[in-house]
């Protein structure tokens, strides 16, 4: 619909656009979404975590939609693995385009600044995966597994590094 060309100037492309190909919405980068908005309000801030398509979510994913932070962390008991924020808002997408494929290089997620503390420990001594929320998930966002996080916040080994490393 023609009516809606100027809401769609100056939105970025989720893939390489070529033409004879027609232009869907799905081609552009959405700033909105029925899940939500990524509004941050002055108690929250936007982080920045750095994604690739293997240890992250499709390419394709939008500013708007929501996603569960898995994280993974070793201690002197073993590894771990659980939930730690779930129905995260995605407030803004950074992509390269490899070829006619977007490459998905860092999301930015709206949280607390305690969440923000509790991802940034878990980037620091564990992974992390991206998973996306059903569009169904209606709950709020937050932490996910109390306990998880907890634990994972006690931890001071870096994932994979050995103590005899350390010393």
């Amino acid at each position: 619909p023609w009516e809606e060309g100027q809401s769609l100037v100056g939105l970025a492309f989720t893939r390489q656009v070529k033409g004879g190909r027609p232009l869907l919405k799905s081609d552009l980068e959405q700033t909105s979404n029925a899940q939500g908005s990524g509004v941050i309000t002055e108690k929250m801030t936007g982080m920045s975590i750095p994604i690739d398509n293997v240890a992250g979510v499709s390419p394709h994913v939008s500013s708007g939609e929501r996603v569960h932070v898995y994280a993974s962390f070793e201690d002197e008991t073993g590894a771990h693995s659980g939930l730690l924020l779930q129905n995260m808002p995605i407030i803004g997408i950074q992509r390269e385009m490899e070829g006619d494929h977007p490459n998905l290089v860092a999301v930015t997620l709206s949280l607390t600044r305690d969440e923000a503390v509790l991802l940034t420990h878990a980037l620091h001594y564990g992974k992390i995966r991206l998973g996306l929320a059903a569009v169904k998930d209606e709950g709020n966002p937050g932490i996910g597994d109390v306990k998880f996080a907890s634990e994972l916040m006690k931890t001071k080994t870096r994932w994979g590094i050995k103590k005899e490393e350390h010393e």
